[in-house]
């Protein structure tokens, strides 16, 4: 099966952390760097899938982005649940017009049902084929995809 990457994804990526292996991306179809990243790395796979699922249903709002600027004036934004950071961006050499724009990328792809792996493969988001069970992570290489 061929995936539509025109309305954005979702990418479940190994994190750093051996406890906590799993961690996501938010990617928009012309971005090959992700326009969020999340906050958390997770035990398991379906505690990813929920705050996947909780992204989605809260991306549209924009009362849930809080906008920042670094230490070296760069722009950048927090993806907030009530007040729970869930994922942020990098900060935006193009300044305030371009994470605007990033924010709106993120209201616009950010429904997006298609959530992949490491290696572009379509992971199920079927409760009953989530695993919640902690994961084998001898085979995590611990690096970003």
């Amino acid at each position: 099966m061929s995936n539509d990457y025109s309305n954005g994804y979702y990418k479940v990526t190994p994190s750093k952390s051996k406890d906590r292996p799993f961690q996501w991306n938010l990617f928009s179809p012309s971005h090959k760097e992700p326009i969020l990243t999340a906050t958390a790395q997770h035990a398991t796979l379906g505690q990813v899938l929920r705050e996947i699922d909780m992204a989605k249903a809260n991306c549209q709002d924009d009362a849930n982005y809080e906008r920042k600027v670094d230490s070296r004036d760069r722009p950048y934004f927090i993806f907030k649940i009530g007040n729970d950071p869930i994922a942020k961006s990098e900060p935006y050499e193009g300044g305030k017009g371009a994470m605007e724009n990033g924010i709106k990328s993120c209201k616009k792809n950010g429904p997006s049902e298609l959530v992949v792996d490491k290696d572009l493969k379509e992971i199920s988001t079927n409760e009953e084929n989530v695993t919640t069970e902690e994961p084998d992570t001898s085979q995590t290489n611990n690096t970003y995809a």
